[in-house]
């Protein structure tokens, strides 16, 4: 069942095949998963891959997609996603489940902070030779980087904005532009600053490990503002806020929401050793597991890039409304609901990247009580 290809189309998402698929993991259980409230999910082998919530649970939703079909090829608005149903959340072991489940809410004053539309990369009156080091062995020349860095268009900050006001709190910090850079943000980390924030929402993109030229490995990073060179010695920002920069951050965090791109990208066994993680298995070990280790309870990420779009900004927006009353894994089943509810965007592309990995059933406030005249 295709959900996204380079094409810039919609592809056929196949139903039929979606439901023949929970059917064989499910096996004799497949009843009673489609009737539950909740579900954690402890994926291995290709369906590490695979949004466990784009999962198709009935055999009627299947015939009727297939009546209209014709007529309507990219309405999925009735259609018995597992996503719809339940609340769902990945493990990344049984282990580390059970540890986060046991963990007390966090005692952070403040609720929100939200980090994101990185500043375009100056390329005026930078010098032809300057590079840029990543820490790793690996450094790469500056006008290089920073064209690659200023094709990607930044994530506009109007979606921390929408977040902070359908949480309840309008007016919550945000840190955008030249603020949001890697060596800004471990300096406030090391002054305890974001152990003040119980939910951290990042609106950036995400870039799996990656090879640069003849570098080593650059590991999983968020993107932030790329800083040009500045005097001998000084501190300079690559622009990447990366898996070992991550796993340092200081954080008492219910929540990290990274809505970004390609953020469950796995890490290999070296870049895992360097974020100070004991296992580095797959796909989840990359960024998400790193925000774990900075002490995040809980941590949505997405498969792959989603649209900067009215409709993406909507869902994260119906999922913070929620957030104030409903536990994390029914606010995002909730969001996700509505989306699906639409049939212009009901396909799985503009929903079913989205994934939590922690205990679902804990809130994202604790229990801080968002000011009444912000209700909807």
């Amino acid at each position: 069942a295709s959900i996204r290809n380079d094409s810039g189309r919609l592809p056929f998402f196949d139903v039929a095949a979606s439901y023949a698929l929970f059917r064989l993991i499910a096996g004799p259980a497949a009843a009673t998963l489609a009737k539950a409230k909740a579900i954690v999910v402890d994926p291995s082998g290709p369906l590490e891959n695979l949004p466990a919530g784009v999962l198709v649970t009935s055999l009627d939703s299947v015939k009727r997609y297939a009546a209209t079909r014709v007529s309507r090829p990219n309405d999925y608005s009735a259609v018995a996603f597992l996503g719809a149903a339940a609340e769902l959340s990945n493990a990344l072991s049984p282990r580390s489940f059970l540890i986060t489940r046991k963990l007390p809410a966090s005692t952070a004053p403040q609720p929100f902070i939200g980090f994101g539309e990185n500043a375009p990369a100056r390329l005026s009156q930078v010098p032809a030779s300057a590079r840029v080091s990543f820490g790793t062995g690996c450094d790469i020349g500056y006008a290089e980087l920073a064209e690659v860095m200023n094709a990607n268009k930044p994530v506009s900050a109007h979606e921390l904005t929408v977040a902070a006001t359908a949480l309840g709190y309008p007016g919550a910090p945000e840190v955008t532009r030249g603020d949001f850079s890697d060596v800004a943000m471990m300096r406030a980390s090391a002054s305890g600053a974001y152990r003040q924030f119980q939910i951290l929402h990042f609106a950036t993109h995400g870039v799996p490990e990656t090879q640069a030229g003849q570098c080593t490995r650059i590991p999983p990073s968020l993107v932030t503002t790329l800083a040009p060179p500045g005097a001998a010695g000084s501190a300079q920002s690559d622009g990447l806020l990366s898996l070992p920069e991550v796993a340092a951050l200081d954080l008492d965090a219910n929540l990290v929401v990274l809505s970004a791109c390609e953020t469950a990208s796995g890490v290999s066994g070296v870049g895992g050793r360097l974020a100070g993680q004991d296992e580095s298995a797959a796909t989840l070990d990359g960024l998400v597991r790193a925000f774990i280790t900075a002490n995040a309870r809980a941590v949505i990420a997405t498969y792959w890039q989603v649209p900067a779009s009215p409709q993406t900004e909507a869902m994260i927006g119906e999922f913070y409304r929620a957030g104030r009353t409903a536990t994390i894994g029914a606010a995002l089943r909730d969001a996700q609901r509505g989306v699906i509810a639409q049939p212009a965007i009901s396909h799985p592309y503009f929903w079913g990247a989205y994934f939590l990995v922690g205990d679902g059933s804990k809130s994202m406030l604790s229990g801080t009580a968002p000011p009444a005249q912000t209700a909807p």
